[in-house]
């Protein structure tokens, strides 16, 4: 009987989602949803993984270190000033969460607008943001 019940309980474990990965997963979105708004990358800096892919519309486009992406991202919306963003998809189940977003700026007074793309890996315990692209 104890090997049905622990047999179950794994089961149930394994199959339904696990609701502490996507607060995780939820609260990371939101500091960079909240980042991109406020042209903070702080805000959301202690999510870059250590090497992240990085593609900007000023021609950059690679891999990283978090250092470097922090430098590379603060002067994109510098140039680019935010005018507003907002993730409209968000996947935080399964093994690569990824969210899509609109991003509306201003530069040199004149308004465009790109699409963003990020997504995150598991390291070690946690969360952490693996690619950003603005196109």
């Amino acid at each position: 009987m104890n090997k049905s019940l622990l047999i179950i309980f794994f089961l149930i474990n394994a199959f339904l989602p696990n609701k502490e990965n996507d607060n995780e997963i939820t609260a990371i979105f939101s500091r960079f949803e909240t980042g991109i708004k406020n042209a903070n990358v702080e805000d959301f800096f202690s999510d870059l993984d250590g090497e992240i892919y990085l593609s900007i519309k000023k021609g950059v486009s690679g891999y990283f270190s978090s250092n470097q992406s922090y430098y590379l991202l603060n002067d994109y919306l510098r140039e680019y000033s935010p005018l507003s963003f907002n993730l409209y998809k968000k996947e935080t189940e399964g093994d690569y969460p990824y969210g899509f977003g609109s991003y509306y700026y201003k530069k040199k007074g004149i308004r465009g607008n790109s699409k963003v793309f990020i997504s995150l890996k598991k390291n070690n315990s946690s969360w952490k943001i693996s690619q950003i692209t603005f196109d």
